[in-house]
């Protein structure tokens, strides 16, 4: 490939080619670039199926598993909240150490 200044100026390229066939060329390489960032952001985005596949998939599993328990599913998931807040709002509250 040639220089980039080669190519700015009236100066001929180092090795006498023809400005054309190095700008052929520089296209070539990115085309190239190109190539290998699609084929890159194509396996992200087959990962990023993939999870939101799995996560379907997960959730899927809770709800059969709470609905097969006979539970509501709806019920549940607010009784676990519920019950998280509440230990969590035991942990942080200040315990007062001095005698009363």
């Amino acid at each position: 490939m040639a220089e980039p200044t080669a190519l700015r100026t009236n100066e001929a390229p180092k090795n006498n080619r023809p400005r054309m066939l190095a700008v052929i060329e520089c296209f070539d390489t990115a085309f190239e670039a190109m190539t290998r960032a699609n084929q890159i952001l194509g396996s992200i985005m087959l990962d990023i199926e993939k999870g939101s596949d799995w996560m379907v998939k997960f959730r899927d599993g809770l709800v059969a598993t709470i609905e097969g328990a006979g539970g509501d599913v709806t019920q549940a998931v607010e009784g676990q909240i519920r019950d998280f807040i509440g230990n969590k709002q035991k942990y942080q509250q200040p315990q007062n150490t001095e005698g009363n």
